[in-house]
């Protein structure tokens, strides 16, 4: 079973199919997360499922557009009546023009995207779409190794790689807690506005470390 589970495109898999009402909103915008979408006209929330953060702080954007690979949780997402356009799409391959948005955030998302590649070519995409001075707000969870939670879940091969597994104990899905030197290095360019370590909660409840980070485009 755990074989099945190895790459990311098993995970990719997994979380288009996963029933939306089961997707749980492991984080809350921060006042800054706020701010940030309130002062933004055009607002992209990558992985936004049917919760859309950019619906509710970001309501006064004259545009907000939600992509995620959950086709039933956009369709949901679209009954909400939330002004927010639904895209069907992944996020490494994103349909807009280049210099569309002032504003992008990744939440949650990183922690499903285990292959450092993978995000690499989101932060790429992200960029590209982002206007000049645009901002990118992430926010995830983050590597500690000294988790009495997580430190005995870590993979020996991969420690910042665990398998999220359901009631039964089967591994469903591979996951990745990232260091900030890795954010850092992703976002390599950028300029760092902010970086904040705060208390998440996982899936199941878990409490661990997080982050929220703005970082903007020259």
């Amino acid at each position: 079973m755990e074989k099945q589970v190895e790459n990311g495109d098993v995970t990719q898999r997994y979380w288009a199919k996963q029933d939306f009402s089961q997707i749980p909103g492991t984080f809350s915008p921060s006042g800054k997360c706020r701010e940030l979408l309130e002062s933004s006209q055009c607002v992209l929330d990558l992985g936004c499922g049917a919760r859309a953060l950019s619906a509710g702080p970001g309501r006064n954007a004259r545009t907000t557009v939600g992509v995620d690979i959950n086709a039933n949780a956009l369709r949901h997402l679209a009954t909400r009546d939330l002004n927010v356009f639904p895209v069907l799409a992944e996020a490494s391959m994103l349909p807009f023009r280049a210099q569309t948005f002032d504003a992008v955030l990744i939440v949650a998302l990183m922690t499903v995207v285990p292959r450092y590649s993978d995000v690499e070519r989101i932060v790429c995409e992200v960029r590209r779409v982002l206007r000049p001075g645009g901002a990118l707000y992430v926010g995830d969870f983050l590597f500690d190794p000294n988790s009495p939670t997580y430190r005995s879940r870590y993979r020996p091969e991969d420690p910042q790689t665990l398998y999220a597994a359901d009631e039964a104990g089967r591994p469903l899905y591979l996951a990745r807690h990232w260091t900030e030197e890795e954010l850092f290095s992703l976002t390599q360019g950028m300029r760092k506005e902010s970086f904040e370590v705060s208390t998440a909660s996982s899936r199941s409840g878990n409490k661990l470390q997080g982050f929220e980070a703005i970082f903007r485009q020259p």
